[in-house]
């Protein structure tokens, strides 16, 4: 499954989100391997790993990760997971 991580630094607080990256227009873009969107509309789970124990929350959720230094998130389709880092 193709994902995309994204990280950000603000206001005190690091960020990380990850979604996928599905093919808009797959049937245009030739063989790539899949010919439709149909993996990125099912649920997937992704494993977080940082370098050291940290406290997290999940902002789309609430769910709240203490002291973890990695942890397993619900992907949904079509909806990235957005974890604030503290």
């Amino acid at each position: 499954m193709g994902c995309e991580v994204i990280t950000y630094r603000g206001h005190g607080r690091r960020y990380v989100a990850v979604m996928r990256s599905p093919e808009h227009a797959a049937s245009e873009l030739g063989e790539l391997g899949y010919g439709d969107n149909r993996l990125f509309e099912q649920p997937a789970t992704v494993k977080l790993t940082l370098g050291a124990p940290v406290d997290a929350k999940e902002l789309l959720t609430g769910k709240e990760f203490k002291g973890a230094k990695s942890f397993e998130l619900p992907l949904q389709p079509w909806r990235p997971v957005i974890v604030e880092v503290r």
